[in-house]
């Protein structure tokens, strides 16, 4: 098992959960100095190279060529005090998830599916989630470089960005038992 995959809670910098990343990301912000590990059992909070000390325990480790990097199961952003509703990143996979791997014109279902501008860009449209949906193939050639209205195609729903609630996320009876005393924390003097 790649322990690059697991699962790391971040905290704002006021100690509220904002988001869940994979412990690769996670390491990326602490060598950056955009974050830094807590120790979910002490509370201590160490910088990347105090980090590297840490003798590797129970939730395993990432081998580098010069290091074993204990890994983190909890991290502090610097910099980031927002309240914690995320947007995803736009990308193809995510307009797909959000309009559940269906064509937005047809309703067909399945996970071969192109992008479609609502919107042509030849006529000032713009990628961003509000234009863009999910359409399968047929749909997307006959639609062309129109409008919905003037190919004469209704839209399912239309677009929009879609927001994350990382309460509900942490809700997940599957989250990490070590993070349920950072879900309610609201400061580290609490």
């Amino acid at each position: 098992m790649s322990f690059l995959n697991r699962r790391t809670l971040v905290l704002n910098k006021t100690w509220t959960p904002v988001q869940i990343t994979d412990v690769k990301n996670a390491l990326v912000l602490l060598v950056k100095g955009s974050a830094q590990v807590i120790s979910t059992e002490t509370f201590q909070v160490y910088d990347f190279i105090d980090w590297l000390k840490i003798q590797p325990n129970g939730s395993g480790y990432v081998q580098t060529v010069r290091y074993k990097i204990s890994v983190p199961e909890v991290i502090l952003l610097s910099n980031y005090d927002r309240v914690p509703l995320l947007n995803p990143l736009f990308s193809k996979k995510n307009v797909l998830k959000r309009d559940k791997y269906t064509c937005q014109y047809c309703g067909f279902q399945t996970h071969d599916l192109t992008l479609d501008h609502v919107i042509p860009k030849s006529q000032g449209g713009i990628t961003c989630w509000e234009n863009i949906v999910a359409a399968c193939g047929p749909c997307n050639y006959k639609k062309a470089n129109r409008t919905p209205r003037e190919a004469g195609m209704l839209l399912k729903h239309l677009p929009e960005r879609p927001k994350v609630d990382v309460k509900a996320i942490l809700q997940n009876p599957e989250i990490n038992p070590s993070w349920q005393k950072f879900i309610h924390l609201r400061s580290p003097s609490n």
